[in-house]
């Protein structure tokens, strides 16, 4: 686990979404303005903010459309150079330091940024779906678990990966974790062996949450058919992680008399 300094209280992923292409890339997220977390402990000026990769190395950023007040600001980092991945990613949003530090932000003109997002949700709420992340039973060909939904029907998926990532003997900065999430993409595969990823998956909405939360929606499909769900996760381990889930797609009808 990178923390980037220990007088640094709070963090929070910014999910960026890598799905169209990787390489040196520039981020804009926006700050969430219900998000107590932040808003409550953050200095008024957003001098205590500051902006790490996964490494804790800190990022080149800026602040605009700052206004404590009214609970708004974005967040921009210039030429991130990024995992040569398709995937999502996480870089890290550090606040809340008592120590009344000076700002480390910059001053940059952005250019094509990638869109990063800050999720405030809690899994698993509303009808979203809970899968607790652990290797497949040996020699197994099929995923454990199973889930239906309907042709039309959106569902959100979200992952728990706190019981597969390597831990620490004793915590360090308040944590026991020894690696944390890197990258994170899926795929969605029909029975018959095709990619249905481009019509089922919407990658562009997935989201990170701390300490190891991944949410993978699912969309679409045909009825009778099913579906397997496959969540491939990088590490900082460095471990690359595969868990999967079948979706059983089918039309709901009224019984017959």
């Amino acid at each position: 686990m990178a923390w980037f300094d220990s007088a640094w209280k709070r963090r929070a992923p910014i999910a960026v979404d890598l799905h169209a292409g990787a390489g040196t890339v520039d981020i804009s997220a926006s700050i969430p303005s219900d998000w107590p977390a932040f808003w409550d402990n953050v200095m008024t000026n957003g001098n205590d903010i500051r902006v790490t990769d996964g490494t804790g190395a800190l990022l080149t950023y800026q602040i605009t459309s700052w206004n404590h007040s009214n609970k708004a600001g974005t967040i921009e980092i210039d030429n991130w150079v990024s995992p040569n991945v398709t995937a999502a990613t996480n870089i890290w949003l550090y606040w809340d330091n008592d120590a009344d530090p000076s700002s480390a932000a910059g001053s940059f003109t952005v250019s094509s940024a990638k869109n990063g997002y800050i999720e405030i949700g809690a899994p698993g709420t509303g009808s979203e779906l809970v899968i607790t992340a652990r290797p497949e039973p040996a020699g197994s060909q099929n995923p454990r678990l199973e889930f239906s939904k309907t042709p039309n029907e959106i569902q959100h998926v979200w992952w728990n990966l706190l019981p597969v990532l390597l831990k620490r003997r004793t915590p360090g900065n308040g944590s026991r974790l020894l690696e944390e999430i890197e990258t994170a993409t899926y795929t969605v595969t029909h029975s018959d062996g095709t990619d249905t990823t481009s019509a089922m998956a919407i990658t562009g909405d997935m989201r990170t949450l701390h300490p190891a939360w991944i949410r993978t929606p699912i969309q679409g499909g045909s009825s009778t058919a099913n579906y397997v769900l496959t969540l491939q996760v990088t590490t900082t381990g460095p471990r690359t992680l595969n868990f999967h889930c079948t979706f059983k797609v089918q039309t709901i009808k009224a019984p017959t008399p």
